[in-house]
């Protein structure tokens, strides 16, 4: 069986889709001024096997009270919600910029280390 590596448009849709929610979602929270509760959408399933809560727990109501302009109640449910909502900012407009100029999207050989180091981070917060 061979695994084909996504090509770069292919990866560049991917991250274009994962920050439109994003920012869809500050949007959603600022357009409507809904809560949403932890009983709201789908549970995570690794906190259903280890009663932990994931990297990710809570981030999508962060970034809700983010575009609501709820930035303490944001940082509590999801310190990785800041991070988020800026990232999706950065990566979206490195996007088009590349895409305008056509030229190819290159990113820093660091950038999945410090992604990664930022989640590993915002981790151990949310589980104290």
């Amino acid at each position: 069986m061979t695994i084909q590596r996504p090509n770069a448009a292919e990866t560049q849709l991917a991250a274009a889709g994962l920050c439109l929610a994003t920012l869809g979602a500050a949007g959603l929270g600022a357009a409507t001024g809904v809560e949403l509760s932890s009983s709201d959408g789908l549970a995570c399933p690794f906190r259903l096997v280890t009663g932990l809560p994931c990297p990710f727990c809570g981030l999508t109501r962060s970034v809700v009270a983010l575009g609501q302009g709820r930035w303490e109640e944001a940082v509590s449910l999801s310190p990785l919600g800041p991070f988020a909502l800026l990232t999706a900012v950065l990566v979206l407009a490195r996007l088009m910029w590349c895409r305008l100029r056509l030229r190819a999207t290159a990113w820093p050989r660091c950038a999945p280390w410090v992604a990664g180091s930022v989640v590993a981070g915002c981790w151990p917060i949310a589980l104290a």
